[in-house]
C-alpha cells in the first residue's frame, strides 16, 4: 500500500480530539480514534484523512506514523509540526496549543465530532475490545505486527470486492500525487 502521511492534517485532527477531552488523553485512545477516522473516511468518501499506514498490533489497529510521533525521541518530535502542538507525557498525549484547523474541511470536522460523540463514554480498553470484535480487518499478530491495506478496510466496512479494489487503487493514486506535491513543496 502506498501511503502519504499528512502530518499537518493529522496533527489538526488529533488536536480536535484532544480539545474535546480537556486537552489530555491516553495515547492509545488517540491512535484508535484517528484510525477510526481514517476507516470512516474510507467508507464514506473513498480516501483516508491522515494518509498514514495501518497495522494490526496486539491492542488493535494503529496509525503507524502517529504511533512513531508519540513514542519517538522527544527532541526529534519537538522539531516537527506535531511536536509544536502535542507532547507525550507517559501514556498520555497533551495538547499544548491548538493549531489552526486550516487543512481540515468542515465535513471532515463533522466526522471527528461524530466519532467523538460515538466513543467519548466508552473506556479505552472497551474501545480496544470493540475494535477487536467488530473491525474485521484486524488480525491478531501475536507479538508482531501485520499490515492492514485499504482494500481490507473497505471490505470490512461492507464494500464489494470490485468497489474495494477500485477505491483502494484511487486512494493509492491520490497518495502518490500527494507525495509528489509534498516533494515539490520541500524543494521550493
Amino acid at each position: 500500500m502506498s501511503s502519504c502521511f499528512d502530518e499537518r492534517k493529522t496533527t489538526q485532527l488529533a488536536a480536535r480530539f484532544l480539545s474535546k477531552a480537556d486537552n489530555r488523553m491516553e495515547y492509545i485512545r488517540l491512535i484508535k480514534l484517528l484510525y477510526i477516522s481514517d476507516r470512516e473516511a474510507l467508507k464514506n468518501w473513498g480516501y483516508p484523512l491522515t494518509g498514514d499506514e495501518y497495522y494490526s498490533l496486539k491492542h488493535g489497529p494503529i496509525v503507524s506514523n502517529v504511533y512513531d510521533l508519540i513514542t519517538a525521541d522527544p527532541n526529534y518530535v519537538k522539531r516537527s509540526y506535531w511536536g509544536t502542538y502535542i507532547r507525550t507525557e507517559g501514556v498520555h498525549v497533551i495538547l499544548e496549543t491548538e493549531p489552526p484547523l486550516e487543512d481540515i474541511s468542515k465535513t471532515e470536522l463533522k466526522l471527528v465530532e461524530t466519532i467523538h460523540d460515538r466513543y467519548h463514554s466508552v473506556t479505552t480498553w472497551d474501545l480496544i475490545a470493540q475494535m477487536h470484535d467488530e473491525f474485521k480487518e484486524w488480525q491478531d499478530p501475536g507479538n508482531g505486527r501485520i499490515p492492514i491495506t485499504y482494500e481490507q478496510i473497505l471490505l470490512a466496512v461492507g464494500k464489494s470486492k470490485d468497489v474495494a479494489d477500485e477505491l483502494s487503487d484511487i486512494a493509492q493514486q491520490r497518495n502518490y500525487i500527494d507525495k509528489v506535491i509534498q516533494g515539490v513543496k520541500q524543494v521550493s
